[in-house]
Formats: C-alpha cells, structure tokens, sequence
C-alpha cells in the first residue's frame, strides 16, 4: 500500500498523543484511529477519559508535567526513544511549552510538529499577542500592560467602564474578571497580581459574535488548511469556552488570522479568536490558541480534519493546500459545558455587564434541539461509545466526592 495515499491509509502507521484525560485529545485520537493509525495515549490519570475509547490502543501513565516537568519530559523520551512513533502530538500547552526547548532531543527519534519557540511564547502570552498584532496593523481591542499597582491606577482614570482585567498567561475565562467602576479594577489587581503579568481591556459589548480562524501552516509558513466557525453558545455566558459552534465562511476574518499566524512564522496548528465589536463592525482579536482548540470535531465534521492533515503533513513533508468545507455544520459540547450554560442561563443575570438576559422560554427552546440536519457531539459517538460513559460516570464520581 502506498505510504501517504489519499483514500488508503498505509500500514504501521501510529502516533503518540499526550494528555488522555482531555476532551480535544479525544477528538484527535478518533480521527487518527478512524484512519487505521494505531493512537498510544499517555496521561497521569489511569482513568483519563481517552483511556476508554476503541482507539486508544495503548495506554502509558506519566508524571503531570505541572506537577514534575523534569519526570514527565524523562518518561517522554525514554518513550519515543523506545518505540518508533511516526509523530508526537503535544495537546497541552504545558507540555508544548516544556517539550519545545528540547525539540531536537525529541526529532533524533519522532517528528514533532511545533511552531518556532519564540512564536509559541508570543503566542502564549496575550501581552505579546496584542503588542506583535498592533505592530502590523490588526485591530485589537483597547489594551493596558501595568506593571504595578501605581499604573493600574493611572489607567483606572482612562478606561471606560465596564472593564476587563485577566492574566496574560492562559485560556478561556480562567482568571477573567469584569470591573465596574476603577475601586473594583484596582482591588482586582491586587489580588490578581501575585498569580502573573495582567493586562486591562476594554470591554467589548458581550453581545458581540466571537469567531475562530482555524489554520495549519507548513515549513514554509504557509496555510495548508483554514476553517473559521463563529461561537452559538460558551460558558461562562460572560466569555469561556464554547459549547455550540457552527462552521461559517468569513473571508475578512479568515485573511486577518491567517496574516498574523504568517507573520509570526508559524508552523502546525493553532487558533486565531475574534470578537465582533458591534460598535463599528470591526473584528477585534482577542488571542492565539498555539494548540489544538475547544472546537475541534466541528472543523473534523465539516471536512477540514486537521488531526489527520497534521498527521500526513510531517509524515510526508508537505501536503496540497485544502480548499473548501461545508458551512452550517454545527457541534455541541452537551456534557459538561452546554448543560452548565443551561444552567447560568436560566440563573444568572449579567445585566450590569450590558448582556441582555435571554427569556427562560427562549433558552430553553434552543438547548432542547438535540436532532438538527449537520449537528454533531463532542463526546456522544455510536461508533465509540465508551467515553461518553466513562464522562458520565468521572462526573459522577467528582459530585459524590465534593458532598463528602
């Protein structure tokens, strides 16, 4: 069989995915493993949620690399240096960030697709982000770089309010905070200030569509795949992680990402996040996910399978540019997030922060549609069921654990 063929898949093929316990690392190992890629998953969890799928063929236990870096990163090489694994997915941003120093230790025996370090630490610092972007013209929204408490005084006194205070470091609503007034933004940043760099923003209107530019870039820097959804529902409502997404076409939006990923020199995936500022129209970034995102089986759903591009990318050197997918798909992430969002929905009121509260009736309307033409599930697969079990019963066990 031909090695790199379109419609066949070749033999011997396998791959070494880290942090089995996560809902996008399952997205990655069924997409390897539907091509007949033996997946070996690795995680610190003997119960990680990727452990029960069918494709996760092999199962290895590590130390966490937040907890002993220096034993995870010892595992891992005696790992790839033990079996010939075609390539290493690094799914975590930790991991990324204490395998990229030692890349080449980890070349002499797998391909690791990693963008240039000094691109992943611009990408992972929402500073050095939005500072990079506005160097070459790509709008942002309003943004602060205190250093102390005596500058996050002065710009109490410039900002508008609501406002935004978050870390630089890190994803999704971790460690994001809206403040109404300069008292609340000055007391925020003294608590906050002990845990990293911080960064004050406008806040743009909550109503505002947020939009992924996703993008897989070869040795040349150059877009090999792009797909942009825009966000139906996230939790928390104010801003987190999506839960119902649906892939749509955006050109404006799809150049600007792919623009600033060019510049930066980047190689493998990541995505670019928007906001639409309803007050002019404008797409706003918002930051760079270096890594494989939240949204994931969406782009896998609507044809742009970049597990698998990935994949046959650094196995065969380069692969033709893929043009084209199909809009209207949507995906749903029904356990935990979308049930949580139900949840703040039908609660919580975040009227003060400008976000119109939906009426009970409404919501609960949309949550209901489980069956819609081009829908999909994060979690729930007939041909891989066991996940969505092993899900519901970690839950489970977590609630149990924190009553007792």
């Amino acid at each position: 069989m031909k090695r790199g063929s379109k419609d066949e898949c070749p033999v011997n093929m396998n791959a070494l995915v880290t942090n089995a316990e996560n809902l996008i690392t399952l997205s990655i190992i069924r997409s390897l493993g539907e091509k007949g890629i033996e997946v070996t998953g690795t995680s610190d969890d003997s119960h990680a949620l990727c452990f029960s799928s069918k494709y996760c063929k092999k199962k290895l236990i590590y130390p966490s690399v937040r907890k002993d870096e220096k034993g995870f990163l010892s595992s891992l090489e005696k790992t790839v240096q033990k079996s010939k694994y075609d390539v290493l997915f690094t799914m975590w941003i930790d991991e990324l960030l204490a395998i990229s120093p030692r890349r080449e230790i980890f070349r002499k025996h797998t391909r690791v697709p990693l963008p240039p370090h000094e691109s992943l630490l611009i990408a992972n610092d929402k500073s050095e982000t939005l500072k990079f972007a506005q160097e070459h013209n790509i709008s942002c929204p309003k943004t602060y770089f205190p250093e102390n408490v005596a500058d996050a005084e002065k710009i109490k006194k410039e900002l508008d309010y609501p406002a935004v205070i978050k870390p630089a470091k890190g994803f999704g609503a971790k460690g994001l905070h809206y403040v109404i007034n300069g008292e609340e933004l000055i007391e925020r940043y003294k608590k906050s200030s002990h845990d990293g760099k911080l960064i004050i923003q406008e806040c743009i209107p909550l109503e505002g569509t947020i939009y992924g530019v996703e993008a897989l870039f070869n040795a040349d820097a150059k877009p090999r795949a792009v797909f942009v959804h825009k966000r139906i529902r996230q939790y928390p409502l104010t801003g987190g992680q999506s839960t119902m997404r649906e892939s749509v076409s955006y050109p404006e939006i799809e150049k600007i990402g792919l623009k600033l990923l060019e510049k930066l020199n980047w190689y493998g995936v990541a995505m670019v996040e928007f906001k639409l500022d309803p007050r002019d129209d404008k797409p706003k970034l918002m930051e760079i996910n270096p890594r494989f995102w939240g949204s994931i089986p969406l782009s896998i759903a609507a044809g742009v399978d970049f597990p698998y591009l990935l994949y046959r990318m650094e196995t065969e050197g380069d692969i033709k540019q893929v043009k084209g997918y199909k809009t209207g798909v949507k995906s749903r992430m029904l356990l935990p997030g979308d049930i949580r969002f139900l949840i703040s929905a039908l609660r919580d009121d975040y009227s003060h922060l400008g976000l119109r509260k939906e009426s009970k009736t409404k919501v609960l309307r949309e949550f209901m549609r489980f069956w819609e033409k081009d829908l999909h599930y994060d979690l729930f697969s007939l041909e891989d069921p066991n996940p969505a079990l092993a899900e519901i019963r970690n839950i489970m066990l977590r609630k149990v654990k924190s009553l007792c």
